[in-house]
């Protein structure tokens, strides 16, 4: 319990050091000409102690926009000769402070009949530093002035530009970890020492937290010295940098950006980050889940089962708080090591899909064609398939019926995850072509006639609702052709957006698959 104080206390006062770092470069604090120095003198003249303390107050700008300052002067009556007289009395208590005990102090108190005298003497004895007066002048903030503050930075833009203004610095912040983020990973697999020390930063949080989502307290302590820190200094770093790229902008200033929103916005991440510090790392965004990490609701924000599916695979899902770093490099959906079976007739289509999935490094593509007669043999040959598959592709020459039910069916309940997946849900891709659509894909299909796309609509959301499987659904159902799409760019489309945690993928730039 105590190396845990002492811990918090070194991370508290790791976030006030960076937080005081950026606000200095802002301009936005005071500096020490600013602050009203405390300053002591001792003079003494014919045997007599004459002290003053004078106290220089910054007074605020008047209407004509200049300062003032006033000096207060206070002087302390003064005692002849006491300083002379109680001088062997203090020397012996100076050199004795350490063996000094209470009865000593009862002893000194009944021999000394001036003793509040002599405690102001004393006080007056001792020497006032430059770091004591910084800190007396860090006391006279009081919280009148924080809400001062406070409201003079939400009124100094409308709320549409606060709103807008704090989401920006905070984006940018979470984006540059992001970036960070990514880098330290690699470098953990790095051919160079140097590079994998850094990159081990961040590794200790991914084994303090590891892939079976437990936590091991064997390294609480260096993801509290290491990935903590770290990751306030990305966060104030790169709000920071937002900042500068909208002054550059011309954002910045009077009406827009202020530099209240930029105070507001760092102290909000110091305040989070100290709370995750109290909390050891245990945030909401860092929870156990058993036997599967459910299916992520959100669209574009990060939450706990976006983060937990990147400590099963730490080499997706990178995002921290928003999905946009994901987006652009391709690293929403967990691919690498995994089996997948194509079962049904894709023709020239399923051999591009196919060349597509190797290159994703999965573990292997296997193929099973449709058996009419439906003998008991081929029936155990598929259900053997199927446990050793993560990830199912169904053509459209199975139709949409019965058929694919029971498929599915035998798929949830024979499916045998590997130990290092078995946290990832199974996945179900349907690939939709539909009449006089997709004709450049190797085969004409059975046809889907408009009446019917009603009915199809609710067959495949029942499956985008199911929670034991993640349900994509590859479609091509646009009634004419916009381009003549060639079935290797037709493959790399739909990769390029399951690779971005796409559910509804277009497979011919038919936008229409998300509507």
């Amino acid at each position: 319990m105590n190396s845990t104080r002492v811990l918090l206390f070194l991370h508290v006062l790791l976030a006030a050091t960076l937080f005081g770092i950026f606000l200095g470069g802002t301009g936005t604090f005071y500096t020490s000409d600013d602050l009203s120095p405390l300053k002591s003198a001792i003079t003494s003249k014919d045997g007599v102690s004459n002290s003053h303390i004078e106290i220089y107050e910054r007074f605020a700008r008047d209407d004509h926009g200049n300062e003032s300052q006033k000096a207060l002067g206070q002087s302390l009556p003064s005692h002849p000769s006491m300083a002379d007289a109680h001088a062997p009395l203090l020397a012996q208590l100076a050199m004795n402070r350490s063996q000094s005990t209470l009865e000593d102090l009862s002893v000194f108190s009944n021999s000394t009949p001036n003793l509040p005298q002599l405690a102001t003497a004393m006080s007056l004895l001792i020497p006032r530093t430059e770091q004591q007066a910084w800190i007396s002048n860090i006391c006279r903030v009081h919280i009148g002035y924080l809400l001062s503050y406070f409201l003079r930075a939400i009124t100094s833009a409308s709320p549409i530009v606060i709103v807008v203004s704090s989401m920006w610095l905070y984006f940018s912040g979470s984006f540059f970890f992001d970036v960070g983020h990514y880098t330290l990973h690699k470098f953990s697999k790095s051919q160079s020492r140097i590079l994998r020390n850094i990159g081990y930063l961040h590794e200790v949080h991914h084994f303090y937290f590891n892939r079976q989502l437990k936590f091991n307290e064997r390294y609480r302590w260096q993801n509290m010295c290491f990935e903590l820190p770290l990751e306030l200094f990305c966060q104030l770093f790169g709000t920071w940098l937002g900042y500068l790229l909208a002054s550059f902008a011309s954002l910045t200033g009077p009406g827009l950006l202020s530099k209240e929103i930029l105070v507001l916005a760092l102290t909000f991440e110091v305040i989070r980050s100290t709370v995750v510090a109290c909390m050891e790392g245990r945030d909401s965004n860092h929870k156990s889940y058993s036997p599967v990490v459910p299916k992520d609701p959100h669209t574009f924000l990060v939450g706990p089962e976006y983060h937990a599916l990147h400590h099963v695979d730490p080499s997706s899902y990178i995002g921290s708080s928003f999905k946009v770093f994901d987006w652009m490099l391709g690293t929403s959906a967990s691919l690498r090591s995994r089996r997948v079976t194509i079962f049904g007739n894709l023709g020239t289509f399923g051999v591009a899909l196919k060349k597509e999935l190797l290159s994703e490094s999965v573990s292997c593509v296997e193929e099973l064609e449709l058996d009419s007669e439906r003998s008991e043999e081929s029936r155990l040959m598929t259900m053997e398939v199927l446990k050793r598959t993560d990830i199912l592709i169904l053509g459209s020459d199975l139709g949409r019926g019965q058929e694919m039910d029971k498929l599915v069916e035998l798929f949830k309940t024979h499916q045998k995850a590997k130990p290092t997946h078995s946290l990832l849900l199974p996945e179900v891709w349907s690939i939709d072509t539909g009449a006089n659509a997709c004709p450049t894909l190797g085969h004409q299909s059975h046809g889907t006639s408009v009446e019917r796309r009603p009915a199809l609509e609710r067959y495949h959301k029942r499956y985008h609702d199911d929670e034991d499987i993640l349900y994509r659904h590859i479609v091509c159902h646009s009634r004419i052709e916009w381009f003549n799409t060639r079935p290797e760019w037709a493959a790399k489309t739909v990769m390029w957006w399951i690779r971005r945690g796409a559910r509804s993928v277009p497979a011919t730039f038919d936008l229409s698959a998300f509507f």
